[in-house]
């Protein structure tokens, strides 16, 4: 008598611990992390696809997807970190190359990406050595590395949209860019930003980035240098303030509008502001600024998964999110 298989059918949740885990392949297929599978799923058919982990893994850390949308990159950690890449256009998700951090010994990658044409990968390692790792991913050899900071923790790595060699590194006291000369990555700006906790950026053009705070603010960055900066926070609680009066109703002090996740679309950004809120914003004819032009409430039963919802609209629409 043949012995019966036991195949994953469905499956139900979403693992919002793991690092940029929502994503669009395309028009009507998504991805994301449930339990130790990525799951692919047609929200026409109604249907899964799995992905599984590793045998050994001890949890997923962060996926990436690679700007060509063909690949999809996995970090576990365990005994060694691995980043494993699949190829999404095999119908099974063919497994494509296993990374590691070579001759360092990184536990895990909290974060990473693919560089605009998808042929490099950034890596970042956790701490206490937090040890970024930049490879030819497809020759699986390492390039270079650095150690971004000496604290940490970082939140998020980036290649610079048109240039495959600038970098950007941010996270609690960590604004950072790199460049990769030589066989090495130098470090080219030295912002202060210690009582800064930078949560997320965003490449608005090949000088300008924006980050997000947990405080609630927006620091616009000009060639690595501060520019300026404004806040998402007061206007989201008088808002909320206004909410109240009109309810009558007493509710728990606004918690601080972390701005989680930040996207670029054609006219400006699309920010996370705190739970259940996005805001747009759009550029102004004034140099250099931005101005909300409208702010999204999720439903009350959503309101954890803003930054998801920025990552899931901007990433259907390519970075072109249209707010209209």
């Amino acid at each position: 008598m043949a012995e019966a298989e036991v195949h994953l059918h469905h499956i139900f949740g979403l693992r919002a611990a793991v690092r940029n885990n929502l994503h669009f392949l395309d028009e009507q297929t998504v991805i994301f992390p449930c339990g130790n599978n990525c799951a692919r799923y047609n929200i026409h058919q109604r249907c899964y696809k799995f992905i599984a982990g590793t045998e050994r893994s001890q949890g997923m850390q962060a996926l990436a997807i690679s700007p060509n949308w063909r690949y999809l990159a996995v970090s576990e950690c365990g005994e060694r970190g691995t980043i494993t890449i699949y190829d999404l256009q095999h119908e099974q998700s063919r497994k494509k190359k296993v990374l590691t951090g070579g001759n360092i010994n990184v536990q895990e990658f909290v974060c990473m990406a693919f560089s605009p044409d998808s042929k490099y990968l950034l890596g970042q390692g956790g701490g206490p050595e937090w040890t970024l790792v930049y490879w030819v991913w497809e020759k699986n050899k390492v390039i270079a590395t650095v150690k971004s900071t000496n604290a940490g923790p970082v939140y998020q790595v980036s290649f610079n949209p048109q240039d495959n060699t600038q970098i950007c590194v941010s996270g609690n006291g960590v604004f950072k860019l790199f460049r990769y000369v030589d066989g090495s990555l130098k470090q080219t700006n030295s912002a202060k930003l210690e009582t800064q906790n930078i949560l997320s950026h965003a490449w608005m053009s090949e000088e300008r980035i924006i980050a997000g705070t947990e405080m609630g603010r927006l620091l616009v960055f000009e060639s690595g240098d501060l520019r300026w900066e404004m806040s998402v926070a007061s206007k989201i609680t008088e808002q909320e303030t206004e909410r109240q009066t009109e309810d009558e109703t007493p509710s728990a002090p606004a918690l601080m509008p972390r701005v989680t996740v930040i996207k670029a679309y054609s006219k400006g950004f699309a920010c996370s502001a705190g739970p259940g809120t996005v805001c747009l914003f759009e550029k102004t004819e004034e140099k250099d600024s931005y101005r909300q032009i409208r702010e999204i409430r999720l439903p009350h039963n959503s309101v954890n998964m803003s930054s998801c919802v920025v990552g899931f609209w901007c990433s259907r629409h390519g970075g072109r999110f249209n707010p209209e």
